[in-house]
């Protein structure tokens, strides 16, 4: 065995059996190779992988894992059949020579009530029992988004408009008939373009996910919400914590499963699933709204590779109510997180002089009071403070608490930091120069509201359906702004200056492939919101470039969701395929250009704009972060340049805000910081090393594997 990793070469299948029939718990599967003819597995529990070559998944697609057998279909045939991962028991079906979307298995197939294997391409179903030599076609009423095998029969939903979904019970030969009509699924927030739904069996209950995306090209999941369905009085619950559950779900094949997470040594209250392209682990943890990301096969071909969830018949008991309401506290805020109640801040009693008074004694600087020490320290950036901590034993063991006069130092900090609303009412404060975590108590009234923008101090915020509001965390002020006017959505704002101007402007986007453009205007003061609806397709323009009038081709735009740039007097906005449009709002024009230096929106993950130093930057960030790329933007060409050095600048990139800062100290510049955490540290890129970094040292990355994104959340100065 050697770095984790068993490999066998075997085809008996009692060998393979011993593989997975004493762990019941959920398996990942990567078949790679020539002809996929090797199958990694790799066990979430033990974070330990097995590879072995197994004939009957040799170039098989898992078209979905339930009740502990697997239905596979050959990649390049129309050969499919039943096989249990645990018995290698193989029941052969029907050749499947048609499309679908979504396979159910009713039940085990040594249901002695029966069993129906089910396919489903949106309004049909296909459907037969183990020994049937063909498949059953049926018409269905309704398309279905999900489906779930439990207890022997079938659930679906299908999706209504508003946000209503119905809970259906699919008789295969029979129909298909509602259960429950209108089962509401609260709006989602105002900048997710689209969402998935699961259904999942869990200790006797039947619970929905809807997975929430915003980005057309590609999808960037923001939350997840959970509903469960009471089949005895089909009422609909929201959940918001799932206990000592955990749920596994296959993105591609479109199904799901639960585990136990104490039985099985997973993290619990967790959503598990693999990304759409690339071979990362991800869990969503749902308290904390963090996504982490993990590599846990490093050997497996990257550019030809299947991966699926799989998981033998669950074993051990399961008590549908066991852990239910209780709330789980992740110890990942417990370290280098301060707690802020006003009533309890620590001050200094006793000054140095007061000391030596008392104890009338000669002192050395390893004699300074704690307090001090502490105080010292509060004030140092995280790598000077462990230069501090080394100078001897004493000082070593000296903490660092809060400052007595903690609100008025937040304010006076010219530090940003990375600030987020919990589901617990708080507001996080992360300042990376510190490592240091604070925590403010969140007003009731702001429960629920969406952050959008950060600017001097200020936080845009989006509540309800259309309520807009500035809001200042340290000194609780608020100012309203007229009702938004949209009620499709956005995908991006910001505003130019402090709210107390008269000169603040607050500007949005939201863009509608191939259809419209819509910009959202409005100065501080003003009891309306400017729109404009611009025709989002190709065609020919006239730009003026410098004196110059040049025919361009005007570009459809698909917004990035990152935060426009107020720059020269104009909004300039970045799509998911790099393309820059701008605003004019003199002039109410909007232009969109091809800049030169343009991937293909599959080549990168992300990408970012900011202004730095007099310059529009532009980021892009390479797939899981495995490279970056610093633009400039030249104005009198409009094209972009690269940028091979920030010099004394930082770059502090998030989804809701970007902006740039001079360092104040040796050794800070030439940085970019991300919304995302290693061992509880900050995550930097630097331009020098282009390696990711923590200041502790502990950390050196080419990549985003091993780090842990905050989500819904922004960088603020």
């Amino acid at each position: 065995m050697e770095n984790g990793k068993t490999e066998i070469d075997v085809e008996k299948q009692f060998e393979h059996s011993s593989l997975l029939a004493l762990r019941s718990h959920p398996w990942l599967v990567y078949s790679h190779g020539v002809g996929k003819q090797v199958q990694t597995f790799f066990s979430i529990s033990e974070s330990h992988e097995y590879v072995r070559r197994i004939p009957d998944m040799t170039n098989k697609i898992i078209c979905t894992c339930a009740h502990g057998w697997l239905v596979l279909l050959d990649a390049d045939n129309s050969d499919c059949f039943l096989l249990n991962p645990v018995s290698m028991e193989k029941i052969q079906l029907p050749p499947v020579e048609f499309s679908f979307c979504i396979c159910v298995l009713s039940s085990a197939p040594d249901n002695p009530n029966g069993c129906f294997i089910v396919f489903i391409d949106y309004k049909y179903l296909m459907f037969c029992q183990p020994g049937d030599d063909i498949w059953n076609i049926e018409e269905l009423e309704y398309e279905i988004m999900c489906a779930i095998g439990y207890e022997g029969n079938i659930y679906a939903i299908k999706y209504e408009e508003m946000n209503n979904v119905d809970l259906l019970e699919v008789n295969p030969g029979f129909g298909m008939r509602i259960l429950r009509e209108g089962l509401l699924m609260p709006s989602p927030s105002k900048h997710i373009l689209s969402s998935l739904i699961y259904m999942v069996e869990s200790c006797g209950d039947i619970f929905v996910i809807e997975e929430l995306q915003c980005q057309y090209y590609k999808s960037r999941i923001q939350n997840f919400e959970i509903y469960k369905v009471n089949l005895s009085t089909l009422a609909w619950e929201k959940v918001e914590n799932l206990g000592d559950r955990a749920f596994f779900i296959d993105t591609i094949n479109i199904y799901c499963f639960s585990c136990l997470a104490t039985e099985s040594g997973i993290k619990k209250n967790s959503i598990y699933f693999t990304g759409t392209y690339d071979k990362g682990l991800y869990i969503f943890d749902l308290e904390l709204k963090n996504i982490s990301i993990s590599f846990p096969c490093p050997d497996v071909d990257s550019d030809n590779f299947e991966v699926a969830w799989i998981m033998s018949a669950p074993t051990m008991s399961c008590s549908p109510n066991s852990n239910e309401g209780r709330v789980y506290r992740n110890k990942y805020d417990e370290e280098n997180t301060v707690a802020i109640v006003k009533d309890m801040i620590p001050t200094i009693k006793n000054t140095v002089e007061e000391v030596m008074e008392v104890q009338q004694v000669s002192w050395s600087w390893v004699d300074l009071p704690q307090e001090l020490l502490s105080l010292i320290q509060s004030h140092l950036f995280h790598g000077d403070r462990s230069c501090f901590r080394a100078v001897c034993r004493a000082w070593q063991c000296s903490e660092v608490p809060l400052p007595p006069d903690w609100l008025d130092y937040l304010m006076m900090v010219s530090s940003p930091c990375l600030m987020s609303f919990s589901t617990e009412g708080n507001i996080n404060m992360f300042y990376p120069m510190y490592n240091n975590r604070y925590t403010l108590k969140l007003e009731e009234e702001l429960f629920g509201a969406l952050i959008c923008f950060s600017n001097d101090g200020w936080l845009l915020l989006f509540q309800g359906l259309r309520s807009m509001f500035f809001f200042h965390p340290f000194t609780e002020t608020r100012i309203e702004l007229p009702d938004f006017p949209h009620n499709d959505g956005f995908d991006a704002f910001c505003f130019t200056s402090t709210p107390m101007s008269s000169d603040c402007i607050v500007f949005g986007i939201w863009s509608f492939w191939m259809y419209e453009v819509t910009i959202f205007i409005i100065h501080v003061g003003e009891e309306r919101w400017n729109v404009y609806n611009f025709e989002n397709k190709e065609r020919w323009r006239i730009f003026n470039c410098i004196n110059r009038l040049v025919p361009f081709f005007s570009l459809s735009f698909s917004t990035s969701q990152r935060n426009p740039v107020f720059f020269g007097g104009l909004f300039y906005c970045l799509d998911e395929e790099g393309k820059l449009g701008y605003f004019d709002p003199e002039g109410g024009s909007w232009t969109v250009f091809r800049t030169s230096w343009r991937l293909n929106v599959w080549e990168y993950d992300q990408n970012f704009l900011v202004e730095c130093d007099g310059n529009l930057l532009a980021v892009f960030v390479g797939p899981v972060g495995g490279w970056i790329q610093v633009c400039r933007l030249d104005q009198s060409k409009m094209i972009w340049e690269n940028v091979k050095s920030l010099g004394n600048w930082m770059l502090f990139l998030s989804e809701k805000t970007c902006f740039s800062v001079k360092a104040a100290v040796r050794g800070m510049g030439n940085k970019i910081y991300f919304q995302r955490f290693y061992a509880n540290h900050g995550v930097f890129y630097s331009l020098t090393t282009k390696r990711y970094h923590t200041f502790d040292g502990g950390c050196c990355l080419t990549n985003f594997y091993g780090t842990t994104e905050e989500i819904q959340c922004t960088w603020m100065l």
